[in-house]
């Protein structure tokens, strides 16, 4: 057998697995025969007098992916694990959001914004998030702006805004993966509720390794990562303390000891972190860009 040929047809076999692995079938939106009437119902009980526009089916996962618009011509997309819902997301008009989204939000918005962001890459986006397991709903920012203070200088500095459906800011820079390629965090939003079972969840986003909850929890709000070894575990959760939390000798004596090596970087925050081995003082110096946190145990 000719080498050239027989290699094509290897090449050939090894695309065919990959294609059957994870396959994609698009539906017409209105052949119900695929889809369930009680998934229909649903989906229409979820969002009234939505036009769905697409279907599509992975055979991988067993998952549907309903498209559809609003009845204000809002795209969104609904996610299903067989007959389960799993979340949805509305995607708005970057250059117009502001006319689209619920006034709390634009408020608290602007409040977090820079005020001379860009939202002209391709991506930028502003969503809001429904996710099975959290009641309240999640809007998130992701844009550009140039920035520069005595110490950085960005020409495209990278903003992440995430607020939750009350209005409070969850996340301002940390970027986080889109949420709707993690459709499915039921697994660790049991893992946060079995920890925090008097807890309120106000969202999550994926940080690559794992799930990143955000809760109000005693009156405080609280980030809880959540990873998957394996299986789901807690990992730890940290909390921002007032700025007048008296601290112990060791504590005070670490934060001298770096202040005194680096003179120029104050101390912004001082947390409260728990994980596994135990509980400890975070104190962070540096900025929302540059910092960096050493940790005292806590007895």
């Amino acid at each position: 057998m000719n080498l050239n040929r027989y290699s094509c047809i290897i090449l050939c076999f090894v695309s065919l697995l990959a294609f059957n692995g994870c396959s994609e079938e698009r539906i017409d939106p209105w052949d119900n025969t695929r889809i369930s009437q009680v998934l229909l119902n649903d989906f229409y009980s979820r969002n009234p007098g939505a036009t769905i526009t697409e279907t599509s089916l992975w055979s991988q996962d067993n998952r549907m992916d309903i498209a559809f618009t609003d009845p204000e011509g809002i795209p969104g997309i609904e996610i299903y694990d067989g007959g389960t819902w799993l979340m949805t997301q509305k995607e708005y008009d970057r250059h117009d959001f502001m006319n689209q989204i619920p006034f709390s939000i634009a408020m608290a918005y602007l409040e977090a914004c820079p005020g001379n962001e860009e939202y002209d890459s391709d991506n930028s986006y502003v969503v809001e998030i429904s996710r099975n397991g959290i009641d309240g709903k999640q809007y998130e920012f992701c844009f550009t702006a140039p920035y520069k203070d005595e110490k950085h200088s960005f020409e495209h500095l990278s903003y992440h805004i995430v607020i939750s459906e009350d209005g409070t800011l969850l996340n301002r820079h940390n970027h986080f993966n889109r949420s709707v390629w993690w459709s499915d965090m039921r697994q660790s939003i049991s893992i946060v509720n079995k920890k925090y079972p008097s807890a309120k969840i106000l969202g999550a986003v994926n940080d690559g390794h794992g799930n990143l909850f955000f809760i109000r929890d005693e009156g405080l709000t609280k980030k809880v990562w959540v990873r998957k070894l394996s299986d789901w575990e807690w990992e730890k959760t940290v909390y921002r303390l007032p700025d007048e939390t008296p601290l112990p000798e060791s504590a005070k004596a670490m934060a001298e000891e770096y202040s005194s090596a680096h003179k120029d970087i104050p101390l912004s925050a001082i947390l409260h972190v728990e994980d596994r081995w135990g509980e400890y003082f975070g104190l962070q110096f540096g900025d929302d860009l540059e910092n960096t946190t050493i940790y005292s145990k806590i007895d």
